[in-house]
């Protein structure tokens, strides 16, 4: 019962007037209440993954040696700007193609699959050296690493999916029974 005290103060926080709070702070309240009561019930929630503003195939590029220095500091990367151009290119427009997505989208998915193959390699079982350079997205002979991240990517999208339509359902049925009381219907 005490997650869902923190429920409704978080929602009671929404709901008011106060300007000393920015929406985003109180988004974040109500979110991690909830996210709180699911696992609670041992639910596993995946916390949003957190987007830069790569907007171009260098951006990209850059972002990925950025992000490879940062998870995995002991490997010396292997730049060849021109290659990695090209294989940005192809991977955008391969998810373009298979996923009929504008520019930017593709670029924020590319994105996630790099945060994605960065934070699972070793549960791919991907050698350390492939991850030197921006080729380990190469759509050739290693596209099998784009496909494991994208698939990693779609199912962990759905179970967000799942869990928000859960406690979508469990929201709308609990203030059925008790919206009266709290004063919501």
């Amino acid at each position: 019962m005490e997650h869902i005290k923190n429920i409704q103060q978080a929602l009671d926080v929404f709901n008011s007037n106060n300007f000393l709070i920015t929406d985003e702070k109180k988004i974040d309240s109500v979110v991690f209440s909830c996210v709180d009561f699911l696992e609670s019930f041992g639910f596993y929630v995946r916390r949003p993954l957190k987007k830069t503003a790569v907007n171009s195939t260098q951006m990209l590029i850059t972002y990925y040696y950025n992000s490879l220095f940062n998870k995995v500091p002991d490997i010396l990367p292997v730049r060849d700007d021109v290659k990695d151009r090209v294989i940005a290119k192809q991977l955008i427009e391969r998810l373009k193609s298979d996923f009929d997505l504008k520019t930017k989208d593709a670029l924020s998915m590319s994105e996630n699959i790099i945060i994605i193959l960065l934070r699972n390699w070793e549960v791919y079982g991907i050698d350390k050296g492939l991850l030197c350079s921006f080729a380990v997205f190469g759509q050739g002979k290693l596209k099998f690493i784009t496909d494991r991240a994208i698939s990693t990517l779609n199912s962990s999208k759905y179970n967000e999916e799942r869990c928000l339509a859960m406690a979508d359902n469990w929201a709308e049925s609990y203030l059925n029974e008790n919206g009266n009381e709290l004063g919501y219907i």
